[in-house]
């Protein structure tokens, strides 16, 4: 699960986005995800959780519970701009989805759970 932030201006170009999906399908480990990284006895990363031995990062939300991020927009001399965000889920990433299936492997499908956006303007 991953916040997709973007910050458009009045004339549609994007002056700030975190959390889109690359070419390939995958999310940049900068994005404010939710989930966790585990980590074998030799401290590689797996996704295979009876080699787990620790977690590289976990980041959950307990039951009604909430969680909170900041980001630094550039505003460059924009005066009013869209913030669109959106909670997104899917099962995995593309690239655990082909080692797990191999050749029989398909596109993870991305669902928004939740949409969001809000028209703001900068404070001089």
């Amino acid at each position: 699960m991953w916040v997709h932030v973007r910050v458009v201006d009045e004339q549609g170009a994007v002056m700030f986005e975190s959390g889109a999906l690359d070419e390939h399908g995958e999310l940049a480990r900068d994005a404010f995800r939710f989930g966790a990284r585990l980590l074998d006895a030799q401290g590689r990363e797996t996704y295979k959780p009876w080699e787990a031995h620790s977690f590289g990062w976990r980041r959950t939300i307990a039951p009604k519970g909430t969680e909170r991020e900041r980001f630094r927009v550039d505003w460059k001399s924009a005066k009013r701009a869209n913030i669109e965000v959106e909670l997104a889920y899917r099962i995995a990433p593309p690239h655990v989805v082909r080692e797990v299936m191999g050749e029989a492997a398909f596109v993870p499908r991305s669902v928004a759970m939740a949409k969001s956006s809000a028209r703001v303007e900068r404070v001089p």
